[in-house]
């Protein structure tokens, strides 16, 4: 079944996605590493010669990231024109799991597992699954604020996107983030 809308908002990614902007950066709740992105923003903004920040931005990057998926943790794949295209989730709800009623083992399971993950060590695959109005949606989002300080990425693919996903695999082949 195709969605007609989806539960994220998402940016145009032929906007300058390949540039880090910190006055578009929307975090998706106030995190640890909100505080530091706020921190080396200050610093930068105080140092009288540039020479200086080499230390300070190499230190942001190598925690951080460059490109499209330093800026945002969600994205929405799909083959556009023949090419798989990256659309970015400007925003996702900030749900937490104390939020969530009577699910404190799926909680577990899932937080343990994705925890494994970002470790290095192999993580399970996840199937969630259950009527409209079940969870997983905000489970999925719930998931993604908790291990947001972290290089988890979510990608979102359809239905109709699924015969290309050795594509979109390759396409991530190199990144040093864990999807």
């Amino acid at each position: 079944e195709k969605r007609a809308k989806s539960d994220f908002a998402y940016d145009d990614p032929s906007s300058d996605v390949g540039c880090a902007h910190w006055e578009n950066f929307i975090p998706f709740q106030e995190t640890e590493y909100d505080v530091y992105k706020a921190e080396v923003k200050q610093k930068l903004l105080e140092l009288p010669n540039w020479e200086e920040a080499l230390s300070l931005l190499g230190e942001y990057y190598q925690r951080r990231g460059t490109g499209i998926f330093s800026r945002y943790q969600a994205f929405r794949w799909s083959m556009v024109q023949g090419e798989g295209q990256f659309w970015p989730l400007s925003h996702v709800e900030p749900v937490r799991f104390d939020q969530l009623v009577d699910c404190e083992e799926q909680i577990r399971l899932i937080t343990e597992n994705t925890a494994s993950f970002l470790a290095g060590a192999p993580g399970n695959n996840v199937l969630l699954f259950g009527g409209r109005g079940t969870g997983k949606s905000t489970t999925i989002k719930a998931l993604l604020n908790e291990f947001a300080d972290t290089r988890l990425r979510m990608i979102e693919v359809s239905m109709e996107d699924l015969e290309y996903f050795p594509i979109l695999a390759e396409q991530l082949r190199n990144q040093p983030y864990r999807f």
